[in-house]
């Protein structure tokens, strides 16, 4: 599959020492198309190819980030930190990322912020960083109802707070307009989603 191809090929050999994946020249992204080409007939000369693969990649090397910074979390120190490199990076890249990206006062400071924002939420979804529009690209999730029901419940711990009634409630109107013959227009997957949490609180 390609988005698992991108995903390892930005594990493997996506350059570190760069602040986001948008700032990552194009010649050395460059690297990482001339290796998926190597297995995927794509045509990247389209741009609206070259910005799918691209936006894929930066979705995977967003991720990548995140896991490490929670490494970097899960020491009581930056000075631990710094000795226990993220497995399978090299220290000098460890080391520049602890330096100037976990440690720098504007990463502090957006990171503070984004947990303050995080309380807010009337609920949490269970499926990591990814943004859930990717699920659906990838046709690994039939429709927006059903990505909301494996992304707010948990086989060994059931359903995220409030999730349950809602997604109910979501069934519900499913099953009405398919029983309802007036029904000129049925709303879709995704109308149906933002009735039910409100357009603010749409995931989509």
């Amino acid at each position: 599959m390609l988005s698992s191809e991108c995903g390892y090929l930005v594990r493997r050999f996506a350059p570190l020492q760069h602040e986001k994946w948008s700032k990552i020249p194009e010649s050395e992204k460059q690297v990482l198309f001339d290796r998926l080409l190597s297995k995927f007939e794509i045509d990247l000369n389209l741009p609206h190819v070259r910005r799918r693969v691209n936006n894929i990649m930066g979705g995977r090397y967003r991720d990548m980030r995140h896991w490490m910074y929670d490494h970097y979390l899960d020491y009581p120190s930056f000075e631990e930190a710094l000795k226990h490199p993220y497995p399978g990076i090299c220290p000098d890249d460890w080391d520049w990322l602890c330096h100037n990206i976990y440690n720098s006062a504007s990463f502090q400071t957006q990171s503070t912020k984004n947990k303050a924002n995080h309380t807010k939420l009337p609920y949490v979804h269970c499926w990591g960083s990814r943004p859930f529009v990717n699920y659906l690209e990838d046709d690994m999730i039939d429709g927006e109802i059903e990505l909301f029901r494996v992304t707010h419940f948990s086989k060994t711990k059931g359903w995220v707070n409030v999730a349950h009634s809602n997604h109910d409630r979501m069934i519900e109107i499913q099953q009405q307009q398919q029983t309802d013959p007036e029904e000129a227009k049925p709303l879709t997957q995704r109308e149906i989603c933002i009735e039910v949490l409100g357009k603010k609180l749409s995931y989509f």
